[in-house]
């Protein structure tokens, strides 16, 4: 399910070995970053991988978020990236308003 973001992961952190040790670990980051970035990025449903794998501003960030966790700095990710990810939460909340408009209120 995350083998793509898995693969977008090691490469962002420049790994080039396998071992249990390190695919492990990798790959809970990139499970753990899924929900995390989803909920930090504001976007309305249940976190899905396939959003992190279009290129664009989510998956940068969905990288750049893995390598600040795989050197064992996640807090600092959200400090240095705020205002990347302050825009790509307004473009999501513009686009649920907008949506919120155009459905009529059943009430």
């Amino acid at each position: 399910m995350y083998q793509n973001l898995i693969m977008l992961a090691r490469r962002e952190c420049r790994i080039t070995w396998h071992d249990e040790e390190t695919d492990a670990k990798v790959q809970t980051i990139v499970e753990n970053a899924v929900p995390h970035l989803w909920h930090k990025f504001g976007i309305p449903g249940d976190p899905s991988p396939g959003i992190f794998e279009v290129p664009g501003t989510e998956r940068m960030l969905f990288g750049n978020y893995c390598v600040y966790c795989w050197n064992n700095v996640p807090e600092a990710f959200e400090q240095n990236y705020r205002r990347d990810i302050l825009t790509v939460r307004h473009r999501y909340e513009v686009e649920a308003a907008r949506n919120a408009a155009e459905t009529p209120n059943l009430q």
